[in-house]
């Protein structure tokens, strides 16, 4: 009995096995042309999004910095305790960079009711802004986050950078313009 049950086993694990090699490629090949559509769909509505935001008034900005004094440009990171882990990351280690650049006005806000983990996490130093009411989102018609924003002295967006989704080189052209 115990034969028959091993051999009917035995039977439909081989049955199930798959070790053709083309197969597998094919199968791999489809896998990679269904990612690169979608990746580049993803990157037209980053573009879109960036588009929509270019020259956009934040007007709650000085309510969720609690009126604190800006003078010129400002860069903010805007977060949101759901968003991706690595875009989080990204978008502290980019603050973290102009920071150490002296850049001024640089301005982290998330709608996390405790921050202080993510400072600890990412080693950010300065006050993180908490944005109970989800202000900036709402000005910003719920854009998606974690997203870097700079702005002119009139708190209108100047420049988008979507942190961990968006290419090398714009990531490079956001420093090059918080620099200037």
């Amino acid at each position: 009995m115990k034969l028959i049950i091993y051999i009917v086993c035995s039977l439909l694990l081989f049955s199930c096995r798959n070790d053709s090699e083309q197969n597998r490629e094919e199968q791999n090949v489809k896998i990679v042309q269904k990612d690169v559509p979608i990746q580049d769909e993803w990157q037209n509505k980053f573009e879109k999004q960036k588009q929509f935001l270019h020259g956009r008034k934040i007007s709650s900005i000085s309510t969720v910095l609690n009126h604190t004094p800006v003078s010129g440009n400002s860069v903010l990171l805007v977060y949101n305790e759901l968003d991706c882990g690595d875009c989080v990351k990204k978008g502290f280690s980019i603050i973290n960079k102009l920071d150490s650049e002296m850049v001024p006005n640089t301005f982290v806000i998330t709608t996390t009711p405790n921050p202080g983990r993510h400072q600890l996490l990412y080693d950010y130093p300065k006050y993180v802004y908490v944005d109970k009411q989800d202000l900036i989102r709402k000005d910003l018609k719920y854009v998606t986050t974690p997203i870097l924003l700079v702005l002119n002295k009139h708190k209108q967006i100047q420049h988008v950078l979507f942190p961990g989704v968006a290419p090398e080189g714009d990531e490079y052209e956001f420093m090059k313009y918080c620099l200037k």
